[in-house]
């Protein structure tokens, strides 16, 4: 196994979006070890193992039973690779984020078990919002001091991490809490991530080092993106701030013109240019049609199922009104 490589989790809906990570892996970062680790069907990713490279595996391949049945679907996919990644020690990133600029020299002179982002200090009420009630999680871990991380808890999208740095035996009692009262962790991972990584630096010693590198596009203005994580800047040559441009809240697509999303749809569109060997035209045709059906019809389908479920509460509160 290598020494140290780049995990990119994924599944057939952003693979659009993890192509372009790869992409961005590339341009700034070189030959660096990539592995897609896909939720089921590895078919659609096939086109991106023949950049020198890059390699490809399913969960269906774990070989640790457990991690094979539960480390599916939304987030809980991610988990396997801090006890089955192809190596030692990782970048972490999940699909809908995209490398800028040199950042693994901005970590190359570290030791650690996990390099997790950290952008500010978190109330209870955050805490609680973001990543698990605390009052829920005490009762069966009283010992956990919980408010002494409040400024390291951080968005998991993106970390750095030596492999079985956590004790699978901690996760797996994780995700029985989970699947017995789902409002003790925020859902998917972040909040048990969190958790059992903080967890573990107060219990064992985990070492953790917290440094700021993630850049959630819908948190920042548009003036800051144009200025410092856009192709402009690229195309200007500036010097640039390394880090992991994450388009989480509001995903990227090709019908906005937002400086917030320019980055990842500069690498969508070399992927399918100077990779796939696609005019400029056929390129952005099949962006469109990624995006209608990866990011519109999902929308319209959770806002066609809405309407109907007022209809339906509209229609329910007219007839007892005629009951009575």
């Amino acid at each position: 196994m290598n020494k140290f490589g780049i995990v990119i989790a994924c599944c057939t809906s952003d693979a659009h979006y993890a192509k372009a990570c790869v992409y961005s892996i590339r341009h700034f970062l070189g030959d660096v070890p990539v592995c897609l680790f896909v939720d089921g069907d590895t078919g659609i990713f096939f086109s991106a193992t023949r950049i020198p490279g890059v390699t490809i595996m399913s969960n269906n391949e774990l070989r640790d039973p457990w991690l094979r049945e539960h480390c599916r679907g939304w987030g809980h996919t991610k988990m396997a690779m801090l006890w089955e990644s192809p190596f030692e020690r990782f970048l972490y990133l999940d699909a809908d984020t995209i490398v800028w600029g040199d950042l693994l020299g901005m970590v190359k002179s570290l030791d650690f078990d996990f390099i997790v982002d950290r952008q500010y200090s978190y109330s209870d009420v955050e805490i609680r919002q973001w990543f698990f009630d605390q009052t829920k999680l005490l009762h069966h871990y009283p010992d956990f001091n919980y408010g002494d991380y409040r400024d390291k808890y951080a968005c998991n999208g993106t970390f750095f991490a030596r492999r079985g740095a956590l004790d699978l035996e901690l996760y797996k009692q994780a995700y029985a809490l989970q699947q017995m009262d789902d409002s003790i962790f925020y859902p998917a991972d972040m909040g048990m991530w969190n958790f059992m990584v903080f967890y573990s630096a107060q219990k064992f010693g985990l070492h953790v080092v917290s440094q700021q590198y993630q850049v959630i596009p819908v948190d920042h203005s548009e003036k800051e993106m144009r200025e410092n994580y856009s192709p402009s800047v690229l195309v200007a040559g500036k010097n640039l701030s390394p880090a992991v441009l994450h388009f989480c809240g509001k995903k990227a697509h090709i019908f906005s013109r937002s400086p917030k999303v320019a980055a990842m749809n500069h690498f969508r569109l070399r992927y399918l240019t100077e990779h796939e060997g696609l005019s400029k035209r056929q390129a952005y045709m099949t962006m469109a049609k990624e995006d209608m059906l990866y990011v519109f019809k999902p929308k319209a389908k959770k806002g066609w199922a809405k309407l109907r479920r007022l209809i339906r509460e509209a229609f329910t509160g007219c007839n007892r009104e005629k009951q009575v």
